[in-house]
């Protein structure tokens, strides 16, 4: 029997910044997949009638077609995507933009690094968090 993936979905509207984000999920092992989309309207319409293809998302800032606080919004509101993690991610450090993500329910508000080592091991630790999460919710 195969086992269960741990699927994450990338709403970015920069494909460079979704294909780095895919390639360190695709580094963290064969249990994990990496999901895309280009805006947060075509990401919405991916995860709304089936929220069991993320258990994560990395949400852009700053999308080409709905900005990204609505559209965590939109996450947050909606009774199938309320329940999924959120990573707001950003080009820059907007305290007034995180307070609001972290009001809204983001898990991160993270601000895109320089290197591909830093966003491996930030993806990383993501994963490991919410893994930690569910053992421990399992286990309580």
């Amino acid at each position: 029997m195969k086992p269960e993936l741990f699927s994450i979905l990338v709403i970015d509207d920069d494909e460079d910044d979704r294909s780095l984000f895919c390639q360190a999920v695709k580094d963290l092992g064969s249990m994990y997949e990496c999901r895309s989309a280009n805006a947060c309207r075509s990401g919405i319409a991916e995860i709304v009638n089936n929220p069991q293809q993320a258990q994560l998302i990395f949400l852009d800032q700053q999308l080409s077609d709905i900005d990204g606080l609505e559209c965590l919004r939109i996450l947050k509101s909606h009774s199938n995507t309320s329940q999924i993690p959120v990573v707001m991610i950003s080009g820059v450090n907007n305290e007034r933009v995180c307070r609001e993500a972290e009001r809204l329910g983001v898990l991160h508000y993270y601000v895109k690094p320089h290197s591909f080592r830093e966003l491996s091991d930030f993806v990383g630790s993501v994963v490991k968090e919410l893994n930690q999460q569910a053992t421990n919710k399992e286990s309580g």
